[in-house]
């Protein structure tokens, strides 16, 4: 044997033993080539779900925008992890989310069928998590499940569904009792747990409307799910003043001529987007747009899986943060600012939400949304939103700096808030988007160059 074909022996064998062995042992076979990738099924068990999503929280009490964002985030979170085991190039969240640390594992060398495991962790969670529903809505639950266990099942050997269900409910309540530890368990059975005592100084948040309790006055203690979501809030307003001369006059000012003075076009701005007391509140108005366009983009599972993660991370994220600049501020409306120093016979085209002004819930929440659909489809991007209480009402947009910049001024024509809030409540919401899209998913590092950072 020749020098050269000693060479190419040991060259092959050393090729074939790194192939065959890890570490000394047997190499495992890839999850995907025992089970069906999650990439060829089909996302419509998640855009169903979400569907129902938007009927319970209309129909449950107690889930204003911030309680069904938190649901909605669960709930992606358990979907996620229930089906990332068959998503090639993707990893848990598990020890990347705090406290998110022990989660169940799937069998090694056995068969899944991952959309089954999504549908039983939605089912399990979301029974838990919508627990104070109607037993009508529950039956629809119910129903849900079963409609998609006996579509799926077709061809899978019983063990790989009995496995797959198995899966999917643990998962659902591992998702579950780590929910329970955020500070926002049980939110919904008490909005508002403080009278308003404690907002007795001369800027502080006043009652505009018919509840005299602040809504959800701790919830900007609930954790976050990036840490840097709730370490930082928006600038401080600006300095509280009745001067006709002061910047503050000249906001609220600002207010009250904008709300006297509306154009057709702008009325009609404010209707579309400021009726959220009609529908299944904000965050459940960009679950929907979410949904919409992961079916007008066609997308399989694991793109949908991915995509409803992120933008319910970041709707979560927003309110917490939104509510922790409310109350630490702790702002009165511009009701009730106009009332004392301007108009006292003025009112608003709507009520606000039962808390202080600074910042906007509204336009924080949306920019973070945004935020994430212009990174995964670009800035300048044609979409269509439907009004989710009027199904008859659309609008259009090109890019995603459009519909910000709608979600900024309609609160603002509504009357409901200053512009500093409105403007500033949209640049914190774009840094918790940035913040949400730095949540390593791929199991290969993150750079800096990885996602598209947009500006509003």
């Amino acid at each position: 044997m020749t020098k050269i074909q000693s060479f190419l022996l040991v060259g092959l064998t050393l090729i074939l033993t790194t192939s065959c062995n890890k570490g000394g042992e047997d190499a495992e076979p890839i999850q995907e080539e025992i089970s069906t990738p999650v990439s060829t099924y089909s996302s419509t068990i998640l855009n169903e779900y979400a569907g129902l999503q938007l009927e319970l929280i209309k129909a449950t009490p107690g889930y204003e925008a911030p309680v069904a964002a938190r649901t909605m985030a669960y709930l992606a979170l358990a979907a996620y992890e229930s089906a990332v085991p068959g998503i090639s190039g993707k990893q848990s969240l598990a020890g990347q989310l705090e406290g998110f640390d022990n989660i169940p594992e799937i069998e090694k060398n056995q068969e899944y069928n991952w959309p089954i495991a999504v549908n039983a962790s939605q089912h399990t969670l979301m029974k838990n998590l919508y627990g104070t529903t109607s037993d009508v809505n529950k039956t629809k639950m119910d129903d849900l499940k079963k409609k998609y266990e006996d579509a799926l099942k077709v061809g899978v050997g019983t063990d790989a569904i009995e496995r797959s269900i198995r899966f999917g409910a643990e998962m659902a309540n591992a998702v579950w009792n780590y929910s329970k530890t955020d500070g926002g368990h049980l939110a919904y059975d008490n909005n508002y747990p403080l009278s308003n005592s404690l907002f007795n100084s001369v800027s502080s948040w006043k009652p505009t409307g018919d509840k005299n309790r602040p809504l959800l006055p701790k919830w900007g203690e609930v954790r976050s799910f990036v840490k840097a979501n709730s370490s930082s809030i928006a600038p401080a307003a600006e300095p509280f003043s009745f001067d006709e001369n002061s910047t503050f006059f000249a906001e609220a000012y600002d207010t009250y001529l904008t709300v006297n003075s509306l154009s057709t076009g702008q009325e009609e701005i404010m209707n579309f987007w400021e009726m959220p007391h009609l529908s299944a509140t904000q965050a459940g108005n960009q679950l929907a747009l979410v949904a919409n366009l992961i079916n007008k983009e066609n997308y399989k599972l694991d793109k949908a899986l991915e995509l409803y993660l992120k933008t319910t991370f970041a709707m979560h994220d927003a309110l917490v943060n939104s509510w922790k600049s409310k109350f630490t501020n702790n702002l009165m409306r511009p009701e009730t600012y106009i009332n004392q120093a301007i108009d006292p016979n003025w009112s608003p085209n709507q009520d606000a939400l039962p808390a202080p002004d600074y910042t906007s819930e509204e336009s924080s929440l949306v920019a973070a949304v945004a935020t994430i659909l212009a990174n995964e489809f670009g800035e300048v991007y044609t979409f269509e939103v439907t009004s989710q209480y009027d199904k008859s009402k659309k609008r259009a947009y090109k890019n995603f700096t459009n519909y910000v910049k709608e979600a900024e001024v309609a609160p603002i024509y509504a009357g409901i808030h200053y512009r500093m809030s409105a403007e500033n409540g949209s640049k914190q919401g774009q840094k918790i988007g940035n913040n949400i899209l730095n949540i390593n998913l791929n199991n290969i590092p993150v750079t800096d160059s990885t996602a598209v950072r947009m500006a509003f």
